[in-house]
């Protein structure tokens, strides 16, 4: 058989102090461990409360900075584009300048075309009057025949045959010698 092992009182004090100091460092431990995970879960309500008030002062503080350096870009953008819009108003004046000398220059070649249109005009006008018109001496002439046929009494029908005058004649009362003279027939 095997004998008994009986440790001594004070051994046992000694264990059981140890025990007992273990227990309260878990106890300790646990509790720590208990307010360390609550003070966790309060964490992100701090984080985020300190955050927003960091980026409030982030942009509190960086506001006018911000709107300094907006204007800045915005008046270098209005007088990039003032100076665009001055060269372009400048060239639209040259171009319109340009212009009013071409149509100036226009108004005077028409004003000549036209003046050379109608002296051109005038004169063919008058050259074919006097091409067509019979002459002075053609139309006395002509006034004497016809003053000679009213005193003869010598009336004729005249019409027009394929565009041309035609007179009415008796065909057998006709001289010359080509048969060429015929009597007017009176009407």
């Amino acid at each position: 058989m095997s004998e008994q092992h009986n440790p001594e009182p004070e051994t046992l004090y000694g264990l059981m102090s140890i025990a007992e100091e273990q227990q309260r460092a878990v106890h300790d431990l646990l509790q720590g461990n208990q307010a360390l995970q609550d003070e966790l879960k309060k964490l992100p309500e701090q984080v985020q409360r300190q955050l927003t008030q960091t980026v409030k002062q982030a942009v509190l503080s960086g506001l006018p900075q911000a709107q300094e350096q907006m204007l800045k870009d915005y008046r270098q953008q209005v007088t990039s584009i003032s100076a665009s819009l001055e060269q372009t108003a400048n060239r639209a004046e040259q171009a319109a300048k340009m212009l009013q000398n071409a149509e100036q220059r226009w108004e005077w070649k028409r004003f000549g075309l036209v003046t050379l249109g109608i002296v051109g005009g005038l004169v063919a006008l008058i050259l074919v009057a006097f091409w067509i018109a019979p002459s002075y001496s053609t139309i006395l002439e002509m006034q004497s025949t016809v003053r000679q046929l009213e005193q003869s009494g010598g009336q004729a029908e005249v019409g027009s045959c394929e565009g041309k005058v035609c007179v009415r004649v008796m065909r057998n009362q006709c001289y010359g010698e080509q048969d060429d003279w015929c009597v007017l027939d009176p009407k």
